[in-house]
């Protein structure tokens, strides 16, 4: 499915703004209090590769679901 009816069917209600992909995580009930995994190094900021996005989420999610991909043959875009 598309990402933004997917994450509509998931959320409902919870979403404000179902206008755009954007608006639907911004306005999401459901994604409040989350933050990118950044940690301050100096004046300023870097991604926080030990943070459980990193450490947990990409593994055993996202690496899941491309494995699941690959076997059936399914391409996936692959974003720089």
């Amino acid at each position: 499915p598309q990402l933004k009816e997917y994450v509509m069917a998931i959320y409902g209600d919870q979403i404000h703004d179902k206008s755009s992909l954007a608006s639907v995580f911004s306005t999401n009930d459901g994604f409040k209090g989350f933050r990118c995994p950044m940690k301050r190094v100096g004046d300023g900021w870097t991604l926080n590769f030990h943070n459980r996005y990193f450490i947990e989420d990409i593994p055993e999610g996202f690496c899941v679901y491309k494995g699941i991909a690959d076997l059936a043959g399914v391409k996936t875009p692959v974003r720089t």
